[in-house]
């Protein structure tokens, strides 16, 4: 009884038990068997395999193995190839080492790769090329047993040629073909340096495909009077001549300019005669935008006019002051530290940015009790102290100082968000409209701004201003006023503080046209109007407002404004915190994963495998409710499938709104959800037909992807003039699609040890076969890993009933360690694939001529690789996947008469 016991237990442990299987160590190149003079003279590595060496005698490759040298140095051939070489080169009296050792082009061109990577560090980091005549000198004493250290020669002169004429080139040209090909924006400024040459500098923005992103480039610093020029006028017509001149020496087309954009002066800006006037005219529908930022700070600068010129003027006293005195900042530190007071420097104001004022005005603020007590211990001896003490002992200054305070940062922070290098341009309008709504609302009646469009609004106009009594100032300001008693001190402050106000709006609406059609339509779609309930429901009102950028054809319009109805089904599943460029940039040439006409069940079992995550890949579609029917959700094509007939019966209207899932609970069968639940789908995208010499270029593209869940599919073979092939007319080749995507049996064990292929099995057989017995014989016979849905497996479709009773037993015994939803499914896919060979094989008894070789097409193997990433997503919308396809036409077979029935 203890050998039977023992026995099972034994069987058990096989079924369970895989044999390990020891990994061969494969031996690398090493250099030191260069410094061997046995060897020096004929060996070296292999550059394409690292685990290989080459015989430059011979001229043959082996393993780089020590043992498999010595081997073949004392073989014949070797020897007597030796010989002959040695007697060739002592006529010409030349050595075998100059004849047969190769160049060390590897090291040459790491030091190259190594002087390119420096002088871009300098270029990058704004490094003085002076440091380099000491670096390179310094590099071989760092690293002495580095011989590109060593190697490096990059000192000043030879820095600045490779950053010119090698880098700069290189982008240049990178960057003239992104320009030809994509359509960009120009923004332009002109200044003076240090050295007085008046230059202007064009910058290029554009959005990039390979980044998905939109991205600023400094395209050229162009000198206008040099010693050729005669013309020193730096007009509007100079000005748009030199900018256009620059695009049109490289071939660039001018079509491709959709934007302009510069400050706000009139050379540049003017309506007649301008920069901009001839863009307008050179392109038609060009987008010109003024320098947001400039136009502020122009605001600022002339509202800060209607304030007191003491205001100003205290500031710039107190800077002259200390600046120049280390006696007089050492005695300011003594009062800050007696007053418990942040030790902080005082500012300077800035000659011509009015908006640097701010940080002037809140220093000054933080220090006006150390600065009153320390001018009124200095205001007696110095006379040059007067005007400061009088003013810091004014609380009418004070308050002015803390309208500054309050309403300056209004402008700095509208300023300072401006300058980022995001993308903001949905974000524009609504901005400055919010800013300037929140400055007419404190001098004018609430119910006449809500009611009255903003472009009619004029501030001017006094019959809709508050009384002075009802403007808000800050709560600073109102402190400030409680301690002051004349009445009309108070009422200047008033009145001026207003003015500053009314001419700050009158700036903006100067400045910004908040009528412009084109900024309010692109504001619809900053993301957080994008998923708002009062959202357009089409762009339609877009294209012609943009005709350089709007598509041409009806059907390329549509295609656009579906894409924007159908956002709000899947909003909740996208990352509105994302930049605009990239969050609609994301779903690019992304689409669902359609398999063919009746092959769900081939998807069907790949996703009720054992080693696939339950509840972590799905599949489906919307219901369209206008024409009752399922269609899938990237291209609207009807659904046709097998176990539709088996999914529940719902009316059209609970329906709505749903999308077609393949559940796993269900055993992967079709079933409705609702589209605004999240789900995780295989979804696939096709790669687009390119040239062969661009093949490899678009394969390098993807692969900056990552390999995020990769799915690597079999060979399938396809009937290349089947109609209901892939749901479509067209022949397969050149339209494929991949529906099996069970995955590909994995090559174990090294490269150079697989079994060499059976002649008999694989070589194709001189009579035309099925398709499936054609797939079945030209299986790979390669020693491969056998994929078994549950440990001790086994299945002999010669006798499907007693293989089902085999592994029902072992599931039921639980023996497995599978759980019990584990092995309900794998029981009901059992008796499925036991009913499914039952009848094959009573179809192909009751049939008599079913060996009959009839004529069939050409088969063509399909090898599919898919990536896909693993997201909550709906099914209207799916992640940026890839599928690549490569189509592999196998030679014609042979025909041969078919031999007469019942000839002997």
């Amino acid at each position: 009884m203890e050998s039977d016991g023992d026995s099972a237990t034994d069987r058990e442990d096989s079924l369970t038990r895989v044999p390990a299987k020891r990994k061969r160590y494969k031996q690398k190149f090493r250099e030191e068997w260069l410094l061997n003079k046995e060897y020096s003279d004929w060996l070296r590595k292999d550059n394409r395999d690292l685990s290989k060496a080459v015989c430059n005698v011979c001229n043959t490759s082996f393993s780089a193995e020590i043992s498999v040298i010595k081997r073949h140095k004392e073989g014949t051939k070797h020897v007597n190839n030796l010989k002959r070489c040695s007697a060739s080169t002592s006529k010409k009296q030349q050595s075998i080492v100059s004849v047969f050792k190769s160049m060390p082009t590897n090291e040459k061109q790491l030091v190259k790769t190594s002087e390119i990577k420096l002088a871009a560090f300098v270029a990058e980091h704004k490094v003085s090329h002076n440091v380099m005549n000491h670096l390179a000198d310094l590099l071989p004493k760092l690293f002495p047993d580095s011989q590109i250290a060593k190697d490096i020669r990059l000192k000043r002169t030879k820095v600045q040629a490779v950053i010119n004429n090698c880098i700069g080139e290189t982008e240049k040209e990178n960057l003239i073909s992104d320009l030809k090909s994509q359509m960009f924006s120009i923004l332009i400024d002109e200044s003076t340096d240090i050295a007085v040459v008046k230059t202007v500098a064009v910058v290029v923005r554009y959005f990039d495909p390979m980044i998905g992103k939109v991205i600023t480039r400094f395209w050229n610093l162009i000198q206008l009077f040099d010693e050729k020029t005669t013309d020193h006028v730096a007009n509007a017509e100079k000005l748009f001549n030199t900018v256009i001149g620059s695009f049109q020496k490289y071939e660039i087309p001018t079509e491709n300019i959709i934007g302009f954009g510069s400050d706000g002066c009139n050379t540049m800006m003017g309506c007649n005669n301008s920069v901009s006037s001839r863009f307008r005219q050179r392109c038609p529908g060009i987008i010109v935008i003024k320098c947001i930022c400039h136009s502020l700070h122009l605001c600022a600068s002339d509202a800060c006019k209607e304030l007191p010129l003491n205001c100003e003027k205290m500031a710039r006293n107190i800077y002259n002051y200390f600046k120049s005195s280390s006696k007089r900042q050492s005695e300011l530190k003594e009062f800050q530290y007696f007053a418990e007071a942040d030790v902080h420097k005082i500012l300077r104001p800035a000659q011509t940015r009015w908006l640097s004022l701010n940080a002037v005005v809140q220093r000054i603020l933080e220090q006006w009790d150390v600065l009153r007590l320390y001018f009124n211990s200095k205001w007696l001896e110095e006379s040059e102290c007067h005007d400061i003490h009088a003013c810091l002992n004014d609380p009418i200054i004070k308050a002015y100082y803390y309208f500054l305070a309050w309403m300056l940062p209004k402008f700095t922070t509208l300023n300072s968000c401006f300058q980022s290098e995001s993308i903001l341009i949905t974000k524009l309008h609504g901005k400055m409209t919010a800013f300037y709504k929140e400055l007419l609302l404190l001098v004018l009646h609430r119910n006449y701004v809500n009611s009255a469009p903003i472009e009619t609004i004029d501030p001017m106009t006094e019959i809709n201003h508050k009384d002075l009594k009802d403007i808000y100032l800050g709560l600073g300001v109102q402190k400030e006023l409680d301690s002051v008693e004349n009445e009309e001190r108070k009422l200047t402050l008033r009145k001026m503080c207003k003015n500053f106000i009314i001419r700050a709006c009158v700036g903006l609406r100067k400045r910004y046209c908040f009528n412009d059609k084109i900024m309010t339509e692109i504001a619809k779609f900053d993301l957080e109007k994008v998923i708002s309930d009062d959202r357009e429901e089409s762009v339609s009102s877009l294209f012609p407002l943009l005709p350089r950028i709007a598509p041409t054809s009806i059907q390329h319009q549509q295609e656009l404004d579906d894409e924007w109805r159908k956002l709000p089904l899947y909003y909740k599943d996208l990352d509105l915190s994302q930049p605009p460029d990239v969050f609609w940039h994301q779903d690019r040439d992304s689409n669902l994963s359609v398999p063919a006409r009746w092959e769900d069940r081939n998807l069907r079992n790949y996703l009720n495998k054992h080693d696939v995550e339950k509840a972590s890949r799905w599949i489906g579609g919307i219901y369209d409710y206008s024409a009752r029917a399922w269609k899938w959700g990237g291209e609207l094509r009807q659904m046709h499938y097998q176990s539709f007939s088996k999914m529940k019966k719902l009316a059209p209207e609970e329906l709505k709104w749903n999308c077609i899932a393949m559940m796993p609970e269900l055993l992967y069968r079709w079933a409705p959800r609702s589209c605004v639940e999240a789900r995780q789908y295989i979804c696939q995208t096709k790669l687009r037909k390119v040239p062969k010499s661009k093949l490899k270029d678009l394969r390098r593209r993807w692969q900056r992807m990552g390999k995020i869940n990769e799915i690597t599919a079999p060979s399938v073979s396809r009937e290349v003039n089947d109609p209901m092939s892939n749901d479509v007319t067209s022949n397969p080749i050149l339209n494929p699609k991949s529906f099996d995507l069970r995955p590909s049996p994995l090559r174990v064990g090294p490269k150079g040890h697989e079994r060499r292929p059976n002649p008999i099995r694989n070589n194709p057989k001189l009579y035309n076969l099925r398709p499936n017995e054609l797939r079945k014989r030209s299986r790979p016979n390669a020693h491969r890993r056998l994929t078994r849905p549950f440990p001790g497996y086994k299945w002999n479709r010669h006798d499907p009933e007693a293989s089902f009773r085999y592994n029902a037993e072992l599931l039921r015994s639980g023996r497995t360690g599978l759980s019990p939803q584990q092995i309900k499914g794998h029981l009901a896919r059992l008796q499925h694939l036991r009913d499914k060979q039952i009848l094959r094989r009573k179809r192909l008894r009751d049939r008599e001529d079913w060996l009959v070789n009839d004529a069939r097409p050409a088969l063509t193997h399909t090898h599919v690789r898919t990536y896909t990433v693993d997201n909550n997503i709906s099914a209207l919308h799916p992640k940026t996947i890839v599928e690549e396809f490569d189509m592999i036409p196998p030679p014609p077979p042979m025909a041969l008469p078919r031999p007469a029935r019942g000839a002997g």
